[in-house]
């Protein structure tokens, strides 16, 4: 008989599904086939007609806001007496279950996010040493973060006491000596991590899980009230458990088997958190002794046309070890055949934007979304559709991203005087004083003067300058006797960083205002939890771990009047969501799939201590493609009426070439860019249409009128109209932001280097800010002072009537060590390590290769026209037919000599150079990576025309500099960027 309820009336699977006995049922729910409303019309029956009280049932969902929704729903539904349900997160339901059963009367444990537990493995790091891992002491925090962290949230997820399990035998490139060195030393790291936390009362989400657990397994009084109280547990999103998780369920379920299940291998997408596919076979093994078990796939679609789920099912069935199962649509409406557009990933951004506005006559912005793999292509196709003034929406705002929170991170860090204070000096000054005047400040120094940019400009007597020093003096009295809270509530305070936001009060204002006090409550939180360890310099430091480690949720306004708005997502933040229209942008080989990257760290436990791993064939690499594959899917089934496909010409996406072109429409483009530079009117309007469709969303009417007459005057100037400005607020920021174009002094002969080439191919912005500006950069880089090292110590050694053995070369190293620059005891220590394991190399190799060396350090300059290139050599030698020159490299990977603008120039000059006796073309050029021990010298011989070719870009990289093109250019490069935090604009909000 077919399940009827309201005006629901269920198919013949959802009906058998909704109507089950009281025992084990497993819905396996495709995307869009109604799992959720099965869901629920499955706990109406239980409580309906199989007489069960809301009270014993146990509902758990993947988060707080889809067990807040499911709640509402039930209540509505059923009354007020479905209120006492239990509807949450399984770490909530587990975090409450311990908590009933404490049996030590003291305050209630404190939540520790990752963030938190990076700070207290960053404060202790030396306690943790010696390591024997080489990796984790050259970068603590990636090491913490990406090892650390990871790796004992998975040994709570699997319950694996690491103390029980034998190391793996090492395997090639599979398990290395450096991973059983990594698996070791978190052995160790683990119990003592445990201690910490309980020391200090602190509680994790792994604890919440795993506490649960050992509680219920261990305390059989717990378990059996537990066990009375849930009679029936239903589970959502299934396949997003991990193994501990079902353990703890398969205890309080016990030999009831009353448990119901929703889930789909094909949308298994969080496997860094545990999540396993595998979770499906696991529960078949588990319940299917019950003689009433039940297993249903539900494959009607609610959602999707058939040409979309046609494309949906091709895909998924190239996934290994997988139960066939195809979507069919519920209303058997074929619909539009899926497009697929051919054409360079430049174009594919501009290429939607297009799209969107022909779509725009038959459906409503919010009917569209834009899907992408990664959070930076998110970011590339909000910009395009700012510009192309199609209004969206992306929840991808970085909370260190947002003016307001750099401005107080950077006050906090002048104050603090860290080692951040300089670049925190000029972003706070320059908008006291001016960019330009601040820029004359900072150019009187050198660059390689470290003494605080604050300390040489104090005593300067102009009156701007004063007003602000005064501040600063302030402040830094103040900070001598107040905590962390105190003292940035002061900064708050004599700063007035509130005021202009209260003031205007637009949506970007709203979102400042709410971060800053997360900010603040953070700081609150720190003194509360650090009573003998509060101070502002404990407390930025905190912040600025936080802040690398993208350890901050941004907290977002709610609209009052949610305007129609295209949404821009990750695949992964869509998962749940469904639109008319999808886009699924950027199709190419590495970008979707994702390369798979063999992490320096380990980030989960061996295959072979995890249960479900075990289970698994799959190599780490195709395990990655398939998960990538599962997302792929997640993306398409997204899509009710369209599907709109992305890829380029060449190295398209395994995922496109493995789909029947059949089911698509290709639509291939010609490969030329056919986007359009803005001018910087039309970026001013651009921002200004977003402000104003965020003030209408607020219903802020007063302000939106302002912007429209900003927009107005932005019209009148494109059109070349005699413009009369008046004093209000919005013509004074509207000035303010059409002058914003600052002119730099560029001196006659411009002197450059192999580096500040580099640096400005790279980005401009930063070449400006270190070369022009002359922001001194961090210096305490533990990389950088131990090349230093080496390069001295190799200088000393080649000096004449040097003893040339291995003993004077080590003695040399403990001569010219310098311990400033090292963070942490056990780092300066495995570098003098690697220092003396790199020396002994380099002099065995020496050994085998001996050289004539007739230079070392040798400093140079030559004249390019009107540019002056500067240098320094590190080592010359005589070869056979003419000199060779070296330059030393201390980076673990090697690179191409070929590609060195360092050795050309090196090359150019020596052929320049006349009064030298080793002037004239080298005969080769070498780089000699001092890590190699097989090919530690790469060389390479540059022809008179290479070096030509070279001059010419040197030539036009100083035009460009000249005509002062400073503009950012976001790439990795950004990673170990000393500006990214506090001075770029590409990483800020804008």
């Amino acid at each position: 008989m077919q399940y009827q309820r309201g005006t629901f009336i269920a198919n013949q699977a959802q009906s058998v599904a909704i109507t089950h006995r009281l025992a084990p049922l497993m819905l396996i729910a495709g995307a869009g086939t109604g799992k959720t409303t099965t869901l629920l019309h499955r706990i109406y029956f239980l409580i309906e007609q199989h007489k069960l009280k809301p009270e014993n049932i146990l509902t758990i969902t993947y988060t707080e806001k889809a067990a807040n929704e499911l709640k509402t729903r039930i209540v509505n539904s059923i009354g007020s007496t479905a209120k006492v349900m239990k509807i949450s997160t399984f770490h909530s339901f587990c975090y409450n279950v311990v908590q009933e059963f404490h049996s030590a009367p003291k305050s209630p444990p404190i939540l520790m996010e990752d963030g938190d537990a990076i700070y207290l493995f960053m404060q202790n790091f030396d306690k943790l040493g010696p390591f024997d891992s080489r990796e984790f002491v050259v970068n603590p925090l990636a090491a913490i973060a990406k090892s650390f962290i990871p790796f004992i949230n998975r040994l709570r997820d699997e319950l694996i006491d690491p103390k029980l399990k034998p190391n793996p035998e090492i395997d090639g490139e599979i398990i290395t000596a450096e991973r059983i060195a990594q698996l070791n030393d978190l052995r160790r790291i683990y119990p003592e991590f445990q201690k910490w936390k309980k020391k200090h009362n602190f509680v994790d989400f792994g604890d919440m899980i795993l506490d649960c657990y050992k509680l219920l397994k261990y305390n059989k009084s717990a378990l059996k009230k537990v066990q009375n109280q849930y009679k029936y547990i239903i589970i959502d999103e299934f396949q997003d458990n991990n193994f501990a998780l079902n353990e703890v369920v398969k205890q309080i379920v016990g030999s009831t088997g009353q448990i119901t299940v929703v889930g789909d291998e094909d949308q298994v997408v969080y496997s860094f958190r545990g999540a396993s596919k595998y979770n499906i076979s696991a529960f078949r093994s588990t319940y299917n002794w019950h003689k009433n078990y039940l297993e249903i796939s539900l494959a009607e679609n609610f959602r999707s046309t058939q040409a979309i789920l046609d494309v949906a099912n091709d895909s998924i069935s190239n996934a290994k070890n997988r139960a066939t199962k195809k979507l069919v649509a519920s209303d058997k409406n074929v619909g539009v055949k899926p497009c697929l557009f051919e054409s360079d990933g430049k174009n594919h951004a501009l290429l939607i934007a297009k799209k969107i506005k022909e779509l725009s006559k038959k459906y409503n912005h919010q009917d569209m979304a834009v899907l992408c793999r990664t959070k930076k292509q998110v970011q590339k196709i909000a910009e395009t559709l700012d510009r192309e003034r199609i209004p969206n929406r992306t929840k991808l705002v970085d909370y260190f991203s947002i003016p307001e929170i750099k401005d107080l991170l950077a006050w906090c860090n002048l104050i603090a005087e860290t080692n951040q204070q300089d670049g925190s000096f000029y972003r706070l000054f320059s908008k006291s004083i001016g960019v330009k005047a601040t820029t004359n400040l900072f150019n009187k120094f050198s660059k390689r003067d470290y003494t605080a940019r604050f300390e040489l400009i104090r005593f300067n007597k102009d009156e701007k300058v004063q007003s602000f020093i005064k501040k600063v003096l302030t402040l830094l009295v103040l900070n001598q006797k107040k905590n962390a809270a105190e003292m940035i509530w002061e900064i708050c305070v004599s700063t007035k960083i509130f005021r202009p936001l209260l003031e205007k009060y637009e949506w970007q204002d709203q979102l400042a205002l709410q971060n800053l006090a997360q900010f603040i409550d953070r700081a609150q939180n720190f003194v509360a939890r650090h009573r003998t360890a509060n101070s502002l310099s404990a407390f930025i430091n905190y912040m600025n771990i936080l802040h690398d480690s993208n350890g901050v949720q941004t907290i977002y306004p709610q609209a009052i009047f949610a305007s129609p708005t295209v949404t821009i997502s990750t695949v992964h933040g869509a998962k749940g969501a469904e639109y008319p229209v999808v886009f699924i942008p950027y199709n190419r080989a590495g970008s979707f799939p994702l390369n798979y990257k063999k992490n320096n760290f380990i980030e989960h436990p061996p295959d072979d201590w995890q249960e479900y791993a075990i289970q698994n064939m799959l190599s780490p690499k195709e395990q990655h493609l398939e998960e990538e594959r599962r997302l792929f899917y997640v993306g398409i089934t997204r899509a009710k009426e369209l599907l709109y496909l992305y890829a380029p010409n060449k190295y398209k996406s395994v995922f496109i070439k493995e789909l029947n072109e059949n089911l698509l429409k290709v639509v291939t483009m010609e490969n030329n860019n056919i986007g359009e530079l803005e001018n910087s009117i039309s970026t001013i309007r651009n921002k200004y249409e977003k402000r104003l469709r965020q003030a209408l969303g607020q219903n802020q009417f007063s302000i939106a009128q302002e912007l429209l007459l900003a927009i107005n005057r932005l019209n009148e100037i494109k059109n070349d109209g005699k413009i009369n400005w008046g004093e209000s607020n919005w013509e004074i920021e509207l000035k303010n932001q059409l002058n914003d174009t600052i002119q730099f002094e560029i001196p006659d002969k411009l002197n450059l280097s192999a580096s500040s080439i580099e640096t400005y191919q790279q980005c401009p912005l930063k070449y400006r800010l270190s070369y022009i500006d002359k922001i001194p950069q961090i210096s305490s880089k533990p990389q950088f002072t131990f090349g230093n090292i080496i390069h001295k110590v190799l200088e000393k050694f080649h000096e004449p009537n040097t003893e040339l053995s291995e003993n004077s070369l080590l003695e040399l190293l403990e001569k010219n060590w310098e311990s400033l620059g090292f963070d942490y005891e056990t780092q300066e220590a495995d570098f003098k390590r690697q220092g003396r394991e790199i020396l002994i190399n380099y002099f065995k190799h020496l050994q085998e290769h001996p050289v004539n060396v007739i230079e070392r350090e040798f400093q140079f300059s030559f004249d390019i026209d009107d540019i002056t290139i500067n240098g320094k050599i590190d080592r010359i030698e005589q070869g056979k037919n003419g000199v060779i020159v070296t330059d030393y490299k201390t980076s673990k990977k090697s690179s191409n000599a070929k590609n060195s603008l360092q050795l050309a120039i090196y090359a150019m000059f020596l052929q320049k150079a006349e009064k030298l006796e080793f002037s004239g073309l080298p005969e080769t050029t070498a780089l000699y990576f001092l890590r190699d021990t097989e090919q530690p010298i790469r060389s390479y011989h540059f022809t008179k025309q290479e070096l030509e070719d070279i001059r010419g870009k040197i030539i036009e990289v100083a035009q460009t500099i000249r005509q002062q093109k400073f503009a950012p250019c976001k790439g990795f490069h950004c990673d170990w960027c000393d500006y990214k935090s506090l001075l770029c604009p590409e990483w800020e909000l804008s």
